[in-house]
């Protein structure tokens, strides 16, 4: 798959004969996916290129969280994904003029014109089907639609699986997602705490907009120097070593030594283990962080005898 960051916002990349599905795409989740596989269905049976055009927030600072960063989704994408991933900032005029959502210029001057679309491929729940349904007959495209994927009973939604990570409800939001939630980020230097008792952690950098699980102590696998390693991290604030108002992102990888710094790391999570809580010492800590070791160990063990 092919990432273009349309973000210099120097012109559109001139493609050709392609079947575009558009939209947030946030979290990449199972609803996500029945478009993508539609989009994949259609762009086959016509001989055209797939593209997936992301509307990108990575750069904002305000406004609703986001579950996933454009680099997240093209790693969830890297199986089974479109052949161009277009990460589009949504801050351009002529897509949002204000909002994020589809305008007829964009539709027109954009999608048709300048990206070749063909065929348009969209849930028949997405904001903008009136629209893209009227274009059709004006542009020349042909408008496939895809029916809202459900879960128990309901359509699948980012909000629905931004609520389950805040309430700590790990499978409930892979089960939404059809895929562990993920943080990806550059890993870069903290305070080196953890190097005192022996438990040296990784803290990864991550967008400012991210929605993060409730704060806690959870299992995870990290794919670093492409291995994927077991590991427990820390997410939330540190009320035993400070004091500071902001959230941090640490994983201790078991079983693991070497320079991390600087290298890209995925982290999946997959159990919640407990609440983060405030220890007397580093020593207090250490003796909990054992035991949350042992849980998360006992945790992929059993997983992988299933």
């Amino acid at each position: 798959m092919e990432h273009i960051k349309n973000s210099d916002h120097s012109g559109s990349p001139r493609l050709e004969n392609t079947c575009i599905a558009l939209g947030h795409f946030d979290g990449v989740h199972s609803g996500h996916r029945g478009v993508i596989d539609l989009l994949l269905a259609e762009a086959k049976k016509d001989g055209l290129t797939s593209v997936l055009l992301s509307y990108d927030r990575d750069a904002g600072s305000s406004g609703p969280k986001i579950l996933t960063s454009e680099e997240e989704k093209a790693y969830h994408l890297r199986q089974d994904g479109p052949s161009v991933l277009l990460s589009w900032p949504v801050g351009d005029g002529e897509l949002s003029q204000g909002r994020i959502g589809l305008t007829e210029r964009f539709l027109k001057d954009i999608l048709v014109g300048a990206l070749g679309a063909k065929v348009i491929v969209a849930g028949k729940n997405c904001p903008d089907i009136d629209l893209l349904r009227a274009g059709a007959g004006k542009y020349g495209y042909r408008l496939a639609e895809r029916d809202p994927v459900l879960y128990q009973g309901a359509p699948i939604t980012s909000a629905r699986v931004m609520e389950a990570l805040e309430n700590h409800d790990i499978e409930t939001a892979a089960a939404l997602l059809g895929h562990p939630y993920a943080i990806r980020g550059k890993v870069v230097r903290g305070k080196q705490l953890g190097r005192t008792v022996g438990m040296p952690t990784a803290n990864i950098d991550y967008p400012p907009l991210k929605q993060l699980p409730g704060s806690g102590i959870y299992g995870t696998l990290a794919w670093i120097d492409g291995a994927l390693r077991p590991g427990m991290a820390n997410i939330g604030k540190r009320p035993t070593v400070d004091t500071f108002d902001y959230i941090t992102v640490e994983n201790y990888l078991l079983d693991f030594s070497g320079d991390l710094y600087e290298k890209i790391m995925t982290m999946e999570i997959h159990v919640f283990v407990r609440d983060v809580r405030k220890f007397k010492d580093l020593q207090e800590v250490k003796e909990q962080v054992n035991l949350d070791i042992e849980a998360a160990r006992s945790y992929f063990e059993r997983k992988n005898s299933q």
